[in-house]
């Protein structure tokens, strides 16, 4: 026994999730023994009693088993009422009266249950806010329900069937009986409820199944009817409530896990029609109620807690992942994007500055919605040394710039200090007709300077820096929208959703992944990358081309195999370099001859850095082979004979034949 409670301690602490399972049952076997949601249940009782009076069920009507009579006053003429009745074939006649009511008639089957204590006649009462309820009283007397009735239940709770509209049911007013102006067929074999009529001044019973009742010796009339025709509502049991709302909850649980947001959403609006359906038809047909409001609750609230506890769970597996994330790439520096950055010129100025040979430079920004410029960045001078005032972009030079749609050379002074031989050129930043600035500059000229390819040129890159611009200032107005509090609050977007921070964490993986394989794609050196297990885990696009030109198949070889084929190695010697590798993270420089091709090739360890354990059988990633082509590397250098006479000089004061590696 303690092992077990130990085991379910383990299995609690390390499982959060089960607590909410754990929970939502204690709630279940909380609430159905105390009826928590009997007001939703009375609110669906009540509806279904209107939708049992409707028109299209009217065929299902029968004649009613009671009569009611009213007397204006009561109190003197009860007597002749029951004298009146005994003459006609009722079943029982039933005098209700609050008031002293002197000389009590002892004819059979005549009953004044509020007149003495062995008699009581239990009224409708209060189920969970809905009039109706039959709940037989525990006191020590004679119930007249029971004494009518005998083979009807009178120990469980019940409820009113409305289905006979109020004003089907017969009533005659005293003086009409003490006439004789009723026909004994009209009361042949009924309960007759004798009571004391109400003027209008009484307020109206507050029963939305009985409008504008003032009576309440309707609910009476209404009680006996159900027991005679036996069609009095009946209450599931607690403990068939109880088991069917557990297994409810499980299913719902299982269900709701399979599923995402959306199709849980249409199973619970499904799962919600059908309760309400079969509570409506067992109602109508059975006179049963079912514990559809219940049902209602636990559909929705457990759709509500399952995904809060989803969405919870999923957080914490973000919060976790962008921590993992940025502890990755924490000191692996990546530069950030130009629409990024808070301030775009300063970017351009380092790229402008190791492109082009100028010796002044001054970039203009055009103010927003306005044709006026205003300096932003100087290089080589200072921005106040531009001689030409106006700032405005409709009036030269800026205007012949914009019309030539590229740089000009500007005749007239625009910059102060001219040095001899210093020219002058102005040229707009500008992409797809909208200018967002315009680049000033200087530049010595010379008998070798080419002036059209230096305006050539320079369009180029003032073509790539407007366009550069424009998707700037596109990107800011837009997060300047985005980021306005009003937008955001009316968009939900306060805080960043963790699916947009794992985005950027990813995006940021993706740029610095894609970069070494643009740089690792990039290298003159075929590299391949086998794992212990003889499969090959990364190659390059050099070593596909080493492969293509060797016809290797190298994706069916092992690192054995590629060893032997490629030297001159046997096996047993080629396993024991691997060995050598693999055991002591070595290092081995081998010489390759293919075809007339010489290579130098390079195998080491890549070493785990992984603090964590990740499986690699002795703490190492692979084994890489690197192919460094000789024959092509002295073929492109601009002078090759000093580096091999570097090297043959290196060999001569070694004891090493250079001739006996290629042999």
């Amino acid at each position: 026994m303690p092992s077990i409670l130990s085991q379910l301690t383990t299995l609690l602490q390390r499982r959060k999730g089960i607590w909410f399972s754990v929970i939502l049952l204690l709630a279940v076997f909380s609430s159905e023994p105390n009826r928590w949601f009997g007001k939703v249940d009375a609110t669906l009782y009540t509806a279904y009693n209107h939708l049992n009076q409707s028109p299209w069920l009217a065929s299902r009507l029968t004649t009613p088993e009671v009569v009611s009579i009213e007397s204006d006053v009561l109190y003197r003429e009860h007597i002749d009422i029951v004298s009146a009745l005994a003459s006609y074939p009722v079943k029982a006649v039933i005098v209700l009266s609050n008031a002293t009511l002197a000389g009590v008639s002892s004819l059979p089957n005549t009953y004044y249950p509020l007149q003495t204590e062995q008699l009581c006649l239990p009224a409708p009462t209060v189920w969970y806010g809905a009039m109706g309820a039959y709940q037989p009283d525990a006191d020590n007397c004679r119930n007249v329900w029971q004494t009518l009735y005998p083979e009807r239940d009178h120990q469980q709770t019940q409820l009113l069937n409305f289905q006979t509209p109020i004003g089907q049911i017969p009533k005659f007013t005293a003086k009409r009986l003490l006439a004789g102006d009723v026909l004994p067929t009209q009361l042949a074999n009924k309960v007759v409820i004798v009571s004391q009529s109400h003027n209008r001044l009484v307020l109206p019973l507050t029963i939305s199944l009985l409008p504008n009742s003032h009576d309440p010796s309707i609910l009476y009339a209404y009680l006996a009817d159900n027991l005679a025709k036996q069609q009095l509502i009946t209450i599931t049991p607690r403990v068939w409530h109880l088991s069917s709302t557990l297994v409810l909850v499980l299913l719902l649980l299982f269900c709701y896990q399979q599923l995402q947001v959306r199709k849980a959403f249409l199973v619970a609006i499904l799962a919600s029609t059908l309760a309400l359906l079969s509570s409506a038809t067992v109602f109508i047909t059975l006179q049963h109620l079912l514990p559809a409001g219940s049902w209602l609750i636990y559909i929705w609230l457990i759709f509500i807690l399952v995904f809060l506890n989803q969405k919870l769970r999923d957080e914490r597996h973000l919060l976790d992942l962008i921590a993992l994330v940025q502890e990755r790439m924490m000191g692996r520096y990546l530069p950030k994007a130009f629409t990024a950055r808070d301030n775009p010129w300063d970017a351009i100025v380092v790229m402008v500055r190791q492109q082009l040979d100028l010796q002044k430079t001054i970039f203009l920004a055009r103010i927003s919605t306005d044709h006026r410029l205003r300096e932003i960045r100087a290089v080589g001078c200072n921005i106040d040394e531009i001689t030409e005032l106006r700032r405005d972009f409709e009036r030269e030079p800026y205007a012949s710039a914009i019309k030539a749609i590229g740089a000009i050379k500007v005749e007239r002074t625009f910059f102060q200090h001219l040095a001899e031989n210093e020219q002058q050129y102005l040229v707009p930043l500008m992409y797809a007709g909208d200018i967002r600035g315009f680049w000033a500059m200087t530049v010595r000229t010379d008998a070798t300077f080419n002036e059209s390819a230096f305006i050539r040129n320079v369009n180029r890159f003032a073509s790539q820096i407007g366009e550069l611009l424009f998707h700037f200032d596109l990107h800011t107005r837009q997060q300047q929208t985005q980021q306005h509090p009003l937008a955001k609050t009316l968009l939900l977007t306060i805080n960043q959703p963790l699916s947009q921070q794992v985005r950027s964490a990813i995006n940021e993986m993706e740029q610095k992944l894609n970069t070494l394989e643009q740089v690792f794609n990039h290298l003159h050196s075929a590299a391949i990358l086998f794992n212990l297990f003889g499969q090959v885990v990364q190659t390059n696009a050099a070593l596909e081309r080493f492969a293509n030109l060797h016809q290797l198949t190298i994706f069916d070889m092992t690192a054995l195999d590629m060893l032997s084929k490629v030297t001159s190695l046997s096996h047993e010697e080629a396993k024991g370099k691997l060995r050598f590798i693999t055991l002591h993270h070595g290092t081995l420089f081998l010489p390759v001859l293919l075809a007339q091709h010489k290579y130098i090739l390079k195998i080491s360890a890549l070493d785990e850095k992984s603090a964590s354990s990740s499986g690699n059988p002795f703490e190492i990633v692979g084994i890489v082979f690197e192919f460094l082509e000789m024959t092509e590397l002295f073929a492109n250098l601009n002078s090759p004979e000093i580096l091999l006479n570097a090297l043959c000089n290196n060999l001569q004061e070694s004891s090493t034949d250079p001739t006996e590696a290629w042999s």
